[in-house]
C-alpha cells in the first residue's frame, strides 16, 4: 500500500511538472489569470477564456463592481470591439468614467474613432472647442516620454489618439453622441450621423492643432 501512495505521489508530482513545462504562458501572466479568477469569482469561466492581459484589466477593476461589470457586459454585448477599447483605454480614468456613466455602449463611439482616420470625419461643430482635454492628454505623454529620453510628435493623430478623442467627445456630448453608433451585420461600427455638416472642423484642424503644436 505504502509503495502504491508513493508512486501515485510521483505520478502526480511529475504530471503537475509537465504541466507547467508545457504551458507557453510566463508566469507573471498565468498569476494574474488565477487571481483575476480568484478575486471575480461570479465570472471565473468567462475570464478563463480571456486573454492574461484583460484577466489583469479585470483585476484591477475588481475594487469597482460598476466597472468590472460593465466591462463583462460590454464583452457579451460587443465581443472583440469591447476587448480593443478595454486593452488600449483600460488604464485612463477617463474611460473609466465614461464606462461606468454610459454603460457597454460606450466603447462604440471611442472605437469607431479609433478605426477611423478623424481628418475624413464630419465631426460636430464643438470639437474645435474642445481640443484641450486632448492637449493636456498630449503634454501628459511627452512630459513622460520626455522624462525617458523618448522622441515624441504630440500632433500626430494615431489611432489611439482617435480613441481618446472619442472618450473626450463622449464625456462632452454624452447620449447625444452615444446614440448615435450602432454595430453592423459584419460586427464593424457605424456613424450614423457621418453625413452632418460641421462648422467647427476647420477651426479644429488650424488654429487649435497648431496651439497643441506651439505648446
Amino acid at each position: 500500500m505504502r509503495i502504491f501512495l508513493t508512486m501515485l505521489a510521483i505520478a502526480t508530482v511529475l504530471a503537475g511538472g509537465l504541466s507547467v513545462l508545457a504551458s507557453s504562458e510566463a508566469f507573471e501572466p498565468r498569476l494574474a489569470r488565477l487571481e483575476a479568477q480568484r478575486t471575480l469569482p461570479s465570472i471565473e469561466a468567462s475570464l478563463a477564456q480571456e486573454s492574461a492581459d484583460l484577466n489583469a484589466v479585470f483585476l484591477h477593476y475588481a475594487s469597482d463592481q460598476a466597472l468590472w461589470m460593465n466591462a463583462q457586459l460590454a464583452i457579451m454585448r460587443y465581443g472583440d470591439i469591447a476587448r480593443v477599447a478595454l486593452l488600449e483605454y483600460a488604464a485612463l480614468p477617463e474611460f473609466q468614467q465614461v464606462l461606468v456613466r454610459f454603460g457597454p455602449d460606450a466603447v462604440l463611439p471611442i472605437i469607431y474613432y479609433h478605426d477611423n482616420d478623424i481628418a475624413t470625419l464630419r465631426a460636430q461643430h464643438w470639437v474645435g472647442e474642445h481640443y484641450q482635454q486632448l492637449s493636456r492628454w498630449w503634454n501628459e505623454d511627452a512630459e513622460q516620454a520626455q522624462r525617458q529620453g523618448e522622441v515624441t510628435e504630440v500632433s500626430v493623430w494615431s489611432p489611439y489618439r482617435r480613441g481618446q478623442m472619442g472618450i473626450a467627445l463622449l464625456e462632452a456630448e454624452g447620449h447625444g453622441l452615444l446614440n448615435q453608433f450602432v454595430v453592423g451585420s459584419a460586427g464593424d461600427v457605424h456613424w450614423l450621423q457621418g453625413e452632418r455638416v460641421v462648422a467647427g472642423l476647420s477651426d479644429f484642424f488650424t488654429s487649435g492643432l497648431r496651439n497643441l503644436e506651439n505648446q
